[in-house]
C-alpha cells in the first residue's frame, strides 16, 4: 500500500532530503510531473537530497518517491502532495453582524447601535485559514473558516459601551497573512 503525506511550503524551489540508513548507495527516484529525476543516497551518511531545477507555481504537486537498492531491486513508493503556497490569502470579508440580545434583535449595519455586548460576527475568507476579529488593534476572537470560506465569530469578552471598528485579518497554514 503507497502511503502518501501532505506538506505545505512558502518556497517554490523547496529541497527535499531524508536519511535512510539502510539504503546507503542506492537511489532515491523522484517522479515530478511525468518527469524521473533521481538523487544518490550517501553511501557514508544514507543521506540523500533533491530541488525542483525550476522553481513550482502555487499548487499541489503529487511526488512520488521510491528507493532503487545497490541490487536494483525497486521499494515501495511514498507519495508527497507538496502544496506550494507563496501568497497571503485575499482580504477575508465581514459580511453580517448579528445582534441576537436584548429587545431589538436584528441584522446590524455599519454605524448602527446595538444592546448586545457580544454581537456574532460572519463572513468569508480563504477555506481552512484562521480569521482574527480585531476591534481596532486589540484581538478579539478567532475562528477557522470553513471549506466553503464561512466563518463566524462572537467576541470572547463583552464588549464596552462606546463605538467599535471591527476589521478581520486570514492567516493559512503557512502563516502567510491577508490584509486587515
Amino acid at each position: 500500500m503507497q502511503e502518501t503525506v501532505q506538506k505545505w511550503t512558502t518556497n517554490p524551489k523547496p529541497s527535499l532530503s531524508t536519511t535512510i540508513p539502510e539504503e546507503k548507495g542506492g537511489v532515491m527516484e523522484i517522479v515530478l510531473n511525468g518527469t524521473i529525476y533521481k538523487a544518490d543516497i550517501d553511501k557514508v551518511t544514507g543521506t540523500w537530497s533533491w530541488t525542483p531545477d525550476a522553481a513550482l507555481a502555487d499548487g499541489p504537486y503529487n511526488i512520488t518517491f521510491r528507493v532503487i537498492d545497490d541490487a536494483g531491486n525497486y521499494g515501495d513508493p511514498t507519495q508527497l502532495i507538496l502544496h506550494v503556497d507563496t501568497t497571503a490569502p485575499s482580504k477575508p470579508e465581514i459580511l453580517r453582524v448579528l445582534d441576537d440580545e436584548g429587545s431589538e434583535q436584528s441584522w446590524l449595519m455599519p454605524g448602527a447601535k446595538t444592546d448586545d455586548k457580544t454581537p456574532v460576527l460572519s463572513g468569508s475568507a480563504e477555506p481552512g485559514s484562521i480569521v482574527r476579529l480585531y476591534d481596532g488593534s486589540n484581538e478579539i476572537g478567532s475562528a477557522k473558516a470553513a471549506q466553503n470560506g464561512r466563518w463566524e465569530i462572537t467576541p470572547a469578552t463583552e464588549l464596552s459601551e462606546g463605538t467599535h471598528s471591527f476589521t478581520v485579518t486570514s492567516t493559512d497554514r503557512t502563516g502567510h497573512i491577508s490584509k486587515a
